[in-house]
């Protein structure tokens, strides 16, 4: 790991965090895979293991400018954080 001050400037932090939390309702729960094979398990939510929420996104996703979630359409907007994490990308590769 590494420490880059000022890597992101705050102000990216400021408005990524805004993007982020339009979303704050559809995070699920942190799961947990129990199984010694990839194809034979199954995942559980434990929070005293993993207490954190989660949301997935791909690259279609972080170009989004609205989501669908139980028959509704969402308006979102990523912009500021695909930008971060493209940064995070061509720093690590």
């Amino acid at each position: 790991w590494a420490v880059l001050d000022d890597f992101v400037p705050v102000g990216a932090v400021i408005e990524a965090r805004k993007e982020i939390t339009v979303m704050h309702n559809f995070f699920v729960d942190g799961e947990i895979w129990v199984g010694k094979q990839a194809d034979v398990g199954a995942t559980i939510t434990q929070k005293r293991v993993r207490g954190d929420r989660v949301l997935w996104l791909d690259e279609e996703a972080l170009q989004s400018t609205a989501f669908v979630k139980e028959g509704q359409q969402h308006p979102c907007c990523f912009k500021t954080l695909a930008s971060v994490l493209k940064s995070i990308d061509r720093l690590v590769t």
